[in-house]
């Protein structure tokens, strides 16, 4: 590689700006969470947070018939217009089966800052994972409990900090052997900031290369 020693990047400052977010600097004021993109998983560390004014508040009932559960759901609108998700799990039926993971759709084309918030009594997942893109069209963020959910228990707060700036109501699902599902808000994917993140990729790559040619 020939780069020239001393020479300036010409990027301008909008495109570095979208650089930054997509390599994880949009959420750099609320690092005590974790990125997952598409297809990563990762381990809570009990350090989710989420702020601003609730939009949203809600409970569903879950039934698979070999347990009963209920989704508690509530979004949070930062100053800065994103939106915070948070869900809480409990299984309400002693006697009924375990529950191994909440499985929350509609997660597409989207920045997501993930983890847990402890809670007095609450059960931690132990594992954050995202779907592949080339799993499904419909891009789903999994909190798997190992040990499982046990009848009378409830999960810590499960916290998903997006860049989205609207909601509405997607699928959750609790699942053992059977899942049961039920209605949760989720984000509404962002297209316009997809686009101009993929332009703004293209265009850097395109500058990179006439650097490297030189």
């Amino acid at each position: 590689m020939n780069i020239k020693p001393g020479a300036k990047s010409k990027v301008s400052p909008l495109f570095a700006l979208v650089a930054v977010a997509i390599s994880g600097g949009m959420f750099i004021s609320q690092a005590s969470a974790v990125i997952i993109n598409p297809g990563q998983s990762a381990a809570p560390t009990g350090s989710g947070t989420f702020s601003g004014t609730i939009i949203d508040n809600e409970t569903g009932t879950l039934n698979s018939g070999t347990f009963i559960a209920s989704l508690h759901s509530e979004v949070y609108q930062q100053s800065n217009g994103w939106l915070d998700f948070v869900y809480q799990l409990s299984n309400v039926v002693t006697g009924g089966d375990s529950i191994e993971t909440l499985s929350i759709s509609s997660y597409n084309d989207l920045f997501l800052n993930v983890d847990d918030s402890l809670v007095a009594g609450g059960v931690a997942p132990s594992q954050m994972s995202r779907s592949a893109l080339d799993v499904s069209s419909d891009d789903t963020l999994n909190f798997t409990f190992n040990s499982g959910l046990a009848p009378g228990s409830t999960s810590d707060l499960l916290v998903v900090q997006t860049h989205a700036t609207s909601f509405y109501e997607g699928t959750a699902s609790a699942i053992d052997e059977l899942p049961a599902n039920v209605q949760a808000p989720v984000p509404v994917p962002e297209p316009a900031t997809v686009a101009i993140a993929g332009f703004t990729l293209c265009t850097l790559g395109l500058r990179r290369r006439k650097a490297v040619g030189k």
